[in-house]
């Protein structure tokens, strides 16, 4: 079983979250927000810099004409699309291991939680009264624990297949009965470390509890997570028994064919967005 200070190592080796990132991220979210105040934190970070005028120069974002500055940037976009770019760039290089104690292929964790970030943002009309800055955020961010707890699911692999197949568990409660820690419990950890929004933190903590959820941004990432496992992002074991997926489905009343036009409505944009960092990644 992993002992708290194997968590407090493992999370204190990570690199950094980018600090001028973060300055930015808060800002966007602070009723001191201006549009010249987030340009002079970019413009501090020429890597920041070069990466946001990449991707509003992409297809994702294709604009009129070709996007040369920061503040030109800022402007066409809005702090809310440029919220979801800070977040990609900051924590793409994070997922770039495989971490095969979850995932077969070296990427896929990377798409299955862009697939969730892009569901979790367009799905914000399920709900009422919400903070869309940071719905992107809050689904890119939502599995970021795998990454470190990847290496004990992979030692204990037969424990806790065990445990599914032969006990009536779901994943999240045979990583906890075999482990001692769920992914949720240390990506809230990872994040909270980061000094990330609390609602951030809540997301990655909760999108597996097995009840009512009371954060409607709990909400709209627990459906994604379970839409992006449907459209067959990230479809290993650790997803198919989740029981918050069916609590999820019946606070939105959503039945199969609800679910089905959900993914119609919604591949496109998905895909657009998986093929398009994928280009960013190779450079």
């Amino acid at each position: 079983m992993i002992t708290l200070n194997d968590i407090v190592q493992a999370i204190e080796f990570l690199p950094a979250f980018n600090k001028n990132a973060q300055k930015a991220l808060e800002l966007i979210r602070s009723d001191n927000y201006t549009n010249k105040k987030l340009a002079e934190i970019i413009k501090l970070d020429a890597s920041l810099t070069a990466n946001i005028l990449k991707v509003s120069n992409s297809a994702l974002y294709a604009k009129p004409k070709h996007v040369y500055d920061i503040s030109t940037a800022i402007s066409l976009l809005g702090k809310q699309q440029i919220f979801s770019i800070l977040s990609l760039i900051s924590t793409q290089d994070y997922f770039s291991n495989l971490f095969d104690g979850y995932e077969v292929h070296k990427g896929e964790l990377w798409e299955h939680n862009l697939s969730v970030a892009v569901l979790t943002e367009n799905l914000a009309y399920l709900e009422k009264d919400i903070d869309k800055t940071i719905l992107f955020t809050a689904g890119l961010l939502h599995d970021i624990g795998k990454i470190i707890l990847s290496i004990w699911v992979k030692k204990e692999a037969d424990r806790i297949d065990y445990l599914v197949e032969n006990e009536g568990m779901d994943f999240i409660s045979a990583e906890q009965s075999v482990l001692g820690f769920t992914h949720s419990d240390i990506g809230a950890s990872i994040l909270k470390h980061w000094n990330l929004p609390k609602e951030i933190i809540s997301s990655a903590k909760h999108h597996h509890d097995n009840k009512l959820f009371n954060d409607p941004i709990v909400r709209l990432v627990t459906l994604s997570d379970f839409l992006s496992f449907t459209m067959g992002f990230l479809a290993q074991k650790d997803n198919m028994y989740m029981k918050s997926y069916d609590q999820v489905l019946q606070y939105y009343n959503i039945k199969t064919k609800d679910v089905e036009k959900m993914i119609a409505d919604n591949i496109d944009s998905v895909l657009t967005t998986i093929n398009e960092f994928k280009l960013i990644d190779k450079g």
